[in-house]
Order: structure tokens, then sequence, then C-alpha cells
């Protein structure tokens, strides 16, 4: 794998719970910056190594161009506890956006978008997979 195999892009994915079309933009030098500030380099991995898709919901609704982002922008919303209380809770866009991802196919367009964005297609993945398990093997 090369360096300029690596190359970030604007990425579509639909959603079936809204029946659109939404896009994530290329991660920039500031994005790369946020990621870091967020997580250390170790649990970032981890995050993708595991598909914790909470997380990755959150690096997803980072990357959404902003018209998009407006359409699961924080709100309250009124819920009832288990006894039948109405209580007023807050939701944050990153919640907003995982109560419309349903299945676990749609979890896995998510993630795919996501490296995609970054820059890391399927293939380039696929190739990244193989070095690592050859660096194991050679421990």
């Amino acid at each position: 794998m090369q360096l300029q195999d690596i190359i970030p892009k604007r990425v579509a994915f639909g959603l079936r719970a809204t029946e659109k079309e939404y896009f994530l933009r290329p991660f920039n030098l500031n994005d790369e910056v946020w990621i870091k500030s967020k997580y250390s380099e170790e649990e970032f991995s981890k995050i993708l190594h595991s598909m914790d898709m909470p997380e990755i919901v959150k690096i997803v609704y980072h990357q959404l161009e902003n018209e998009y982002k407006a359409e699961f922008k924080a709100t309250e919303v009124i819920e009832y506890d288990d006894d039948g209380n109405e209580i007023t809770r807050k939701i944050s866009g990153p919640e907003k956006l995982s109560s419309a991802i349903q299945g676990f196919d749609e979890q896995l367009l998510i993630y795919k978008a996501l490296m995609e964005c970054r820059g890391l297609s399927m293939p380039v993945l696929e190739e990244i997979n193989k070095e690592l398990a050859k660096k194991k093997l050679g421990q």
C-alpha cells in the first residue's frame, strides 16, 4: 500500500428510516486534529477494529455535511419512564442519527462510508488487514 492510495473523498449513504441520502465530507487536517483531541491512537484503533457503533456514529455525525447535520440536530423530547412518568430529555445529534440507522447492513454501510471519507477504500482496507496478518505471523 502506498500513501497515494489513501485519498479522502466525499461519500454518500442512504438510510431506510428517512428514505434519504446523506453525504460525508472528506477528512481534512482539522478532522484529524479533532479525532486526536477526542481519542488516543489506541482508542481510535480499537473503535474501528471493534466496530464500536456509538463512537463511530459520533465520528460520522462530525463528518456529515452541515445541511445533513441540521436534520439530526439536538432536540428535547418527551418520553416516558418504566413507571409511565413523563420525562423531558435532550437527545444529541449523534443520538438522533443512531436512531435512524436500522439493521446491521446499515451499520456496515455507515462504517464503510466513514472509512472511505477518511481515504480508506475497501481494497486498501483489505491490503492493510493482509499486512497486519503477516506482521502477526512474523512475531
